[in-house]
């Protein structure tokens, strides 16, 4: 055991910026100490959670430590866009709190519809307001990328639609 360990210290830390849905990369890494700053080498749970942020952490949170190191390899943060930290905690260790990493918007996964065509249109009439969608990523957050190919179809009814079907965003 380690009766002389008392605190964890992030040796590796995660990056300035991270995308949602996506993992963490460089993976944290973090280490134990005794009280006398020499790093510990017993084996021991550690657990990484949100320490602060409004979205969710996934991956492997909860890590046995070898030689009194801990790797969290995959590690995510899904949520908004905007400052998170990690906490890094083993009781009765003092926690290891990452510096505040930003979160920015993740990979499309979904549109969302914005503009709604109207209920009913006449055959050979332009719909009036056109249709419009916005890319969004897993966790509602709007993404800006250009160029992502969008096709409109009819969902139910009969008929045929004209015009431009395929738009990139």
């Amino acid at each position: 055991t380690c009766s002389a360990c008392a605190y964890l210290a992030l040796t590796t830390a995660p990056p300035a910026v991270a995308r949602s849905g996506m993992v963490i990369s460089p993976a944290p890494v973090v280490q134990q100490y005794e009280s006398s700053g020499t790093p510990a080498s017993d084996a021991r749970v550690i657990v990484a959670s949100l320490a602060h942020g409004a979205g969710t952490l996934s991956g492997t949170t909860s890590v046995t430590s070898a030689n009194g190191r801990a790797r969290f390899d995959n590690l995510v943060i899904t949520g908004g866009a905007g400052g998170y930290a990690l906490r890094f905690s083993s009781a009765p260790l003092v926690e290891a709190v990452s510096d505040f990493l930003t979160v920015t918007v993740g990979t499309a996964t979904q549109l969302s519809l914005v503009t709604q065509p109207p209920l009913t249109a006449g055959s050979g009439i332009r719909l009036v307001p056109q249709p419009a969608v916005r890319l969004l990523d897993a966790s509602g957050n709007v993404v800006t990328r250009s160029e992502v190919p969008v096709t409109v179809a009819l969902a139910s009814a009969s008929g045929t639609l004209e015009g431009t079907l395929t738009m990139n965003t």
